[in-house]
């Protein structure tokens, strides 16, 4: 199924890979701890075949191409593939689950996350090593995607980097190792 299709639903495990995922979900209620749980769903997708899903070859390049500057513009990215705008659209909806610019908007806001769980720099610097086009525009993509500002992420205290809780968070980190 494309995963387009799995966009903004609610889908069971057991939807996606069957009698797997339902005891892919045994294992998970199962699982003692969180870290348990991290492992259980890392030990599942490792055992999965992807090497034998086929990919589209501009695909590989293009996600590649994000990774490298999540904020290429969507016509260098096109270009760079050799595809039509509304080509590279369809195949990236179809094999990703979303659109180019939409993928590229979250690696660019995984890339903010990361700069700011370091908490080296300042919401100034990473608006601009991440490539928003200013303080104000990065603010008010991190909103969007979080509800909350930049400083209000820095000042949560959770025990997973780049986790952005949807309420307050029932694991916190305490002060004394926030910085470690």
């Amino acid at each position: 199924m494309p995963l387009s299709e799995l966009e903004n639903a609610y889908v069971g495990l057991d939807q996606v890979w069957g009698r797997d995922g339902l005891e892919l979900h045994e294992r998970l209620i199962d699982a003692p701890t969180v870290a348990a749980r991290f492992n259980v769903v890392e030990n599942f997708l490792l055992s999965r075949p992807w090497s034998s899903v086929r990919r589209h070859p501009g695909l590989a390049a293009a996600l590649a191409a994000i990774e490298n500057n999540p904020s290429i513009g969507m016509a260098d990215l096109r270009d760079l593939v050799g595809m039509s705008t509304k080509r590279l659209i369809s195949v990236f909806r179809a094999e990703v689950g979303l659109s180019p610019k939409a993928y590229a908007r979250i690696r660019r806001l995984q890339a903010a996350l990361r700069l700011l769980d370091a908490r080296s720099v300042g919401g100034a610097r990473v608006a601009a090593d991440v490539g928003y086009f200013d303080q104000a525009h990065f603010v008010r993509e991190f909103r969007s995607f979080t509800g909350m500002t930049p400083t209000q992420y820095t000042e949560q205290r959770i025990l997973l980097p780049s986790h952005v809780p949807v309420v307050r968070h029932k694991y916190p980190r305490p002060l004394a190792t926030a910085r470690s």
